[in-house]
C-alpha cells in the first residue's frame, strides 16, 4: 500500500447551515480541500443508523445508511425547511433535528413517490423492507429500544406486524425511500 496522508473527520461534523453535516456541497468543498493539501484519505466514522447517545459506533443496522446525511435542501425548498424548523440558525441536539429530519423526509417522499421507481432498488436490497419496518416501528415508539417495543411487535406476532404494517404503510415507505435517495450519494465517496 502506498503512504499517503489522511484526515479523520465524521460527515456530521462539517459545518451545515442546519446544525448537522451531511452529504452536501460542504463535503464536495471538503473533498476539493483534501485534494488541495495533497492528502489520499478522508476516513470518517461509519455513517449507519445510531441508536442510544447518538454514537457512530452504536449503529442498530449494517446495511442502512444514516438518513440524517441527507442534504435536505436538494428535495426541499427553503420554504419547505423553514416550515419544518430548519433556519440558518438551526443549532439543536442531534435527537431534536432527528425529529425534524423525520417530518422532512415524510414531505420528501410525499413529493417524489409518484415520480420514482424504487422497484429496482427495493429487489436489489432484501434487507431494505426489513429495516424501514423495524425503524418505523422504533420511530413510532418515540425511539425507544428493542426490548421496550409492544410484547406483540417484539416477539414479532405475525398479527401484531401485519397490523402495524397495514396501519403505518406510509411511514415504512418513507423509510425505504430514504435509503433509495440516500444510497447513490454515499458511492460518491467511496474511493
Amino acid at each position: 500500500m502506498e503512504r499517503g496522508s489522511g484526515i479523520l473527520l465524521h460527515i456530521t461534523s462539517l459545518p451545515n447551515k442546519f446544525g448537522l453535516g451531511c452529504l452536501s456541497k460542504e463535503a464536495y468543498e471538503f473533498i476539493d480541500f483534501l485534494s488541495e493539501a495533497k492528502c489520499k484519505y478522508w476516513q470518517t466514522l461509519p455513517v449507519n443508523p445510531v441508536y442510544y447517545g447518538d454514537c457512530p459506533y452504536s449503529c442498530y443496522s449494517s446495511f442502512s445508511i444514516n438518513t440524517a446525511l441527507i442534504d435536505l435542501s436538494e428535495y426541499l425548498t427553503e420554504d419547505e425547511l423553514r416550515k419544518i424548523g430548519f433556519s440558518e440558525k438551526t443549532k439543536n441536539k442531534y435527537d431534536e433535528l432527528q425529529n425534524k429530519y423525520d417530518v422532512a423526509l415524510k414531505l420528501i417522499y410525499k413529493k417524489f413517490k409518484d415520480i420514482t421507481d424504487i422497484s429496482e432498488f427495493v429487489n436489489n436490497n432484501t434487507w431494505v423492507y426489513e429495516h424501514a419496518l423495524y425503524t418505523a416501528i422504533k420511530k413510532k415508539y418515540n425511539n425507544t429500544w428493542f426490548f421496550d417495543f409492544p410484547k406483540g411487535l417484539k416477539e414479532r406476532n405475525p398479527k401484531a406486524i401485519e397490523e402495524f404494517k397495514k396501519n403505518n404503510t406510509n411511514d415504512i415507505n418513507t423509510q425505504i425511500f430514504a435509503q433509495y435517495i440516500i444510497f447513490p450519494f454515499l458511492s460518491c465517496f467511496v474511493l
